[in-house]
């Protein structure tokens, strides 16, 4: 992203309130040109001969990494596919001209959201602020690429307790078809939760009230005892 953004910012002279606001679908990459098209201006990036230094190449790119952050929300699978990826070199095949279109879904979300210290993007995809992506850019130009951390999964060291082989259990087979209802069930899942947060803070709030109303029973029960002793 932090490419892209410097391309954005810097190359085509997008000012940062518009970055703030854009989304995927207003970024169009063909023919080896980036177009970006707002209601208020259009900005248009035009192709380099060096791969490493293509202005649209780097818009592609990060449209593939957040086409894969939407349409498959697994940060191991983001994490196994962008170790798998060839870094960008001076020979890098042009990625500006290449055809493949991104999902619908990803068409409306924000462009440039926030990305932790170890890749995630937070769910659902949130946007930056005009301050964040200008400091952002402030800091890159500077040499502050940031900290990226690379968390291994954890291994037991040393030999383990022999322990009964577990029974053989078939395999099942899956189809073509099960893989993109297996997504959409994930995605759907992630919808539905999607308002925990919401809803944690309603309970919250329903519990000070009560705290509230009980106190204030309290109060009084103890004004009417003293204002009435027993003899």
């Amino acid at each position: 992203m932090d490419r892209c953004l410097l391309v954005l910012s810097q190359l085509a002279g997008v000012p940062y309130r518009h970055l703030a606001t854009l989304t995927a679908g207003v970024v169009t990459v063909a023919a080896g040109t980036a177009t970006i098209t707002t209601p208020a201006l259009t900005w248009t990036l035009r192709p380099a001969d060096d791969g490493l230094l293509c202005g649209p190449c780097a818009v592609a790119r990060w449209l593939r990494i957040l086409n894969l952050v939407v349409s498959r929300p697994s940060h191991g699978e983001i994490a196994r596919a962008l170790k798998k990826a060839k870094a960008p070199a001076s020979g890098s095949p042009h990625l500006c001209r290449s055809t493949r279109a991104v999902d619908g879904a990803t068409l409306v979300v924000p462009l440039l959201p926030p990305i932790d210290q170890w890749g995630y993007v937070p769910f659902p995809v949130q946007r930056l602020t005009p301050h964040s992506l200008s400091r952002r850019v402030r800091d890159l130009l500077g040499g502050d690429l940031g900290a990226h951390r690379d968390q291994p999964v954890d291994t037991d060291e040393g030999p383990e307790p022999a322990t009964p082989p577990p029974p053989t259990v078939p395999r099942a087979v899956y189809s073509q078809e099960d893989s993109p209802r297996a997504w959409a069930r994930r995605r759907a899942d992630l919808n539905d939760l999607a308002g925990v947060d919401d809803l944690l803070r309603e309970v919250d709030a329903r519990a000070r009230e009560l705290e509230r109303r009980t106190a204030a029973i309290l109060v009084g029960q103890t004004n009417r005892n003293e204002a009435n002793p027993k003899e």
